[in-house]
């Protein structure tokens, strides 16, 4: 599942918990706020993997551009 698509669903369990237990279906209630707290989990590992990808392609731009730098010197 998209880290997109964990989101939305995270996002929209507090309403639709609130509908099952509305209609008196308590566990079904609790099962989708416990889906949506482990899909919380995973999409911020996932988010945490992909801002250390960006981090250190970042940094590689930096030094290749400080290299650059110093070369026309």
């Amino acid at each position: 599942m998209r880290t997109e698509t964990k989101i939305a669903r995270v996002q929209d369990a507090p309403d639709r918990a609130a509908y099952w237990a509305h209609v008196g279906m308590r566990g079904k209630a609790r099962g989708i706020l416990k889906e949506a707290r482990d899909l919380a989990a995973a999409a911020r590992k996932e988010l945490d993997a992909q801002r250390e990808q960006l981090q250190a392609a970042q940094e590689a731009v930096t030094a290749e551009l400080a290299r650059l730098d110093e070369a026309a010197r």
